[in-house]
């Protein structure tokens, strides 16, 4: 009976290293998938913004020369500013956004 106790023992301090080495493991591997994931969003964010900057630049392209623009175009345009805007975009868009705003819009058809 005597020799079960050290037995036990040696057995039960086993398993603890292992559990501890198993969630040293896991926590390290959640914490590299947590950084990939950031890295993998902030990369998603900076292409949505790119896109919604180049739809800017082609309405304006599109409308610069235009006296007036459709009710309906300049609801599209206004929501990709909004939404440009979320996404902390610079001031170039900005100053797109801002020059369509100071046309007319042109009369709705009745």
């Amino acid at each position: 009976m005597n020799w079960i106790t050290p037995f036990f023992t040696a057995i039960l301090s086993g398993l603890a290293g292992w559990l501890i080495a198993d969630l040293r493991s896991l926590s390290k591997k959640y914490i590299e998938s947590q950084k990939t994931n950031a890295t993998e969003a902030d990369a998603i964010k900076d292409g949505v913004r790119c896109l919604l900057h180049s739809k800017l630049f082609d309405f304006y392209a599109e409308y610069k020369d235009t006296p007036t623009l459709p009710t309906q175009t300049w609801k599209e345009i206004d929501r990709v500013y909004e939404a440009y805007h979320a996404l902390d975009g610079n001031g170039t868009g900005s100053r797109i956004y801002e020059a369509l705003k100071t046309k007319p819009l042109e009369p709705e058809d009745k």
